[in-house]
């Protein structure tokens, strides 16, 4: 997972969201944000739109300092936006 974080992050292409029309379910030591996400990756000259379905969990550790993301899960309705989004983050196929 760690990998594949990266090439997205520090690979070649570029990758802006906005994080939009959030609900958050929240307790004293555990808050989950669901939304959506928007915006759009460059691979190359080619820019390209995102739209993301997305949740994020977060748990509060007071051991460690406060609060932390303990989980995020991000998912791309459109197959073929997918497709396209994943060709491009692993890159040409040798």
């Amino acid at each position: 997972m760690e990998a594949m974080y990266s090439r997205i992050f520090q690979g070649r292409i570029r990758v802006e969201v906005e994080f939009y029309d959030i609900i958050l379910y929240a307790a004293k030591e555990h808050a989950v944000f669901a939304g959506r996400e928007r915006g759009t990756y460059q691979a190359g000259d080619q820019v390209n739109g995102l739209d993301i379905r997305t949740t994020r969990f977060f748990q509060y550790v007071p051991g460690q300092g406060g609060w932390r993301q303990v989980h995020h899960h991000g998912s791309i309705d459109d197959a073929a936006m997918l497709d396209h989004y994943q060709q491009a983050v692993r890159g040409p196929r040798d």
